[in-house]
């Protein structure tokens, strides 16, 4: 069997219309490639200023005063950069339908129909390329699509990327944002999809939920962007927003529906809730596991235990068999099977065998039995032969999947390694760095070192500053801690009021969040005299902190702002505002938040 070629469209479609397409027309406005934008001007003058020498200084151009060529750098540089801005839509232009999809703003403009069989052939010539790259050689007989080992590597990856520690950011164009937008609001409306595409849901989908905040006065089926208004501006603009992808991405999201399982159409390891409906059913969920099961070919039960018969007797040595068996047909084998029948009870009757082995009598009487019911069948011996050789077949390739799924467990096991190693060495780097710059106390060989050189050393500064500043103006931790140690000579008793004291809490009116920005929205049914009256306390604890709401003494609301809010404060929610305490009680600013709770904590830190 032969590879199809448009199994690879997909692939062409990314590497013309995204990666070269794409980059070739970002690359003339786009920010993050103006260095590349720098080394392309150099690069241009150096070489317009080398032919230009070379014309000039040619002899045989002498006698040519009027076509001495003058520098002329910035229309080259102008003309290099228009000449790679049209090669970019012309790779775009490959994997759109026609002209129009383009987005030229002239929509009467017509195509040439020479460019629309080129770009056509351009294609082509790619996707078969492509093809001829993936598919795999005649001579390696790994099957007619080869060693696919795309599911097991998305399985691993899965696991390894949870050990990363480099920060993975994605820069997207706000062009292509507004695309995207548009063509999820297309696709969200669940009247015009197909049963067995991915619908976005709406209990839980948050990307359907921000798509209906902008659904607020705009016709449902209309996208919100425009071409004209929206997405040309943009483009024209060229700004890029950048996403931080988070590799820890299973720490909060353990529930049912965001466990990850097997997508059925792309291999890759999703959350519960974006795997198609035909998967919500939990018996046909493709959940993670580190070894699939060998999955036996369908056949009649009785070639199965023929099969695993044939092996029993002749045993699983090459060099050793255990009872050789000779013929090509059914009756051959029966007269085989009887031959082996009075060997065993030979050895069993002279006990040169156990008496376990009458087992395999009664199992060779059965074998005679299921040879019968195959005649019955009129099934010849080809059938038998055939689903053997599929059956070696098949569990050879699953050897060769557990040797990549150990490979594939050895590169997780290295890399937790080193993920261990280093967060240890980080742990105790920091622990040193804090530690110094706590006390900022100096070891006394660098002391000698510092006075016959005549050095003064900063640390010393800061240390006699952090004295000064602790004794002036010490820090509510640092005031309770100073109030409990009066007349404790204990050393150890000390350190551990440290660890009680040292947690941070801060008590602040609403007024005082108010002008700091931080409470942006309260409940309206709560009246204006209660709100003045009402006091926010924030206590520290398990890496978030707990929020008390008190009228005078009254406890109002409680609440908690957990380590996720935490992080995604960091991330997407940096310019968003978060309700909290439930029923619409209190909305806040996540950015003067975070710098708040940052305040906090170094306020009580001691």
């Amino acid at each position: 069997a032969q590879w199809e070629k448009g199994i690879c469209t997909p692939i062409t479609s990314v590497v013309l219309g995204s990666i070269l397409g794409g980059i070739l027309c970002a690359l003339h406005n786009s920010n993050q490639f103006s260095l590349i934008r720098l080394k392309i001007k150099q690069a241009v003058k150096e070489r317009e200023f080398k032919l230009r020498n070379s014309w000039n200084h040619n002899p045989h151009n002498k006698d040519r005063e009027d076509d001495e060529v003058d520098d002329d750098s910035e229309n080259v540089i102008r003309r290099v950069f228009f000449n790679i801005n049209a090669l970019g839509h012309f790779f775009r232009r490959a994997v759109t339908k026609s002209h129009s999809d383009m987005g030229n703003e002239n929509a009467e403009e017509k195509e040439d129909p020479m460019v629309r069989d080129v770009v056509s052939g351009l294609h082509a010539f790619v996707n078969e390329t492509v093809l001829t790259m993936l598919q795999p050689s005649a001579a390696r007989k790994k099957g007619p699509y080869g060693e696919d080992q795309t599911e097991t590597q998305l399985a691993a990856d899965l696991y390894v990327s949870h050990f990363s520690l480099r920060r993975t950011v994605v820069s997207v164009s706000t062009e292509d944002l507004l695309e995207l937008t548009n063509l999820l609001w297309i696709y969200m409306q669940q009247d015009t999809m197909e049963e067995a595409s991915v619908k976005l849901r709406k209990d839980n989908d948050r990307l359907l939920q921000l798509l209906q905040h902008m659904k607020k006065n705009i016709d449902s089926k209309t996208p919100p962007w425009t071409k004209e208004r929206h997405i040309w501006p943009a483009r024209v603009h060229g700004e890029c927003h950048n996403l931080t992808m988070r590799t820890r991405f299973l720490e909060f999201h353990r529930t049912e529906e965001n466990e990850p399982v097997f997508c059925e159409g792309s291999l890759a390891p999703i959350p519960c809730f974006m795997a198609k409906d035909s998967q919500h059913d939990r018996s046909k969920l493709s959940k993670l596991r580190v070894v699939k099961p060998l999955f036996t070919q369908e056949g009649s039960n009785a070639y199965v235990e023929l099969e695993q018969l044939l092996q029993d007797i002749s045993g699983s040595s090459k060099d050793d068999l255990k009872h050789p068996i000779e013929g090509s047909s059914y009756t051959d084998m029966q007269t085989q099977f009887v031959e082996i029948q009075k060997q065993i009870s030979s050895d069993v009757e002279e006990g040169r065998v156990a008496q376990s082995m009458n087992e395999m009598l009664q199992r060779l009487e059965e074998g005679k039995r299921t040879i019968d019911r195959i005649r019955e069948r009129s099934e010849d011996e080809q059938r038998l032969r055939e689903y053997i050789d599929k059956s070696l077949e098949d569990r050879f390739e699953y050897s060769v999947y557990l040797k990549l799924v150990k490979k594939s467990i050895e590169e997780i096991t290295e890399v937790y390694e080193k993920y261990k190693g280093h967060v240890e060495k980080s742990y105790m780097t920091l622990n040193k760095i804090h530690k110094a710059t706590e006390t900022c106390e100096i070891p006394d060989e660098i002391k000698i070192v510092a006075e016959s050189k005549s050095e003064r050393l900063t640390f010393e500064k800061a240390k006699k500053k952090k004295l000064r500043q602790r004794r002036m103006n010490p820090t509510p931790a640092q005031r309770v801690l100073e109030q409990l140690q009066s007349g404790m000579t204990d050393a150890r008793q000390s350190e551990e009021l440290k660890d009680k004291v040292g947690m941070p809490s801060r008590s602040l009116m609403l007024r005082e969040l108010e002008s700091k920005g931080v409470v942006v929205h309260v409940h309206d049914k709560i009246q204006q005299d209660l709100q003045r009256k009402m006091c926010f306390t924030f206590q520290y604890k398990d890496e978030g902190f707990n929020v008390q709401v008190f009228i005078k003494t009254t406890l109002l609301k409680e609440f908690r702002i957990h380590r996720e809010h935490i992080v995604s404060m960091q991330a997407g929610h940096k310019v968003t505002d978060i309700e909290f305490g439930g029923e619409d009680f209190l909305r806040l600013n996540c950015f003067r938040l975070q710098r708040l709770l940052a305040w906090i904590y170094a306020e009580g830190a001691l």
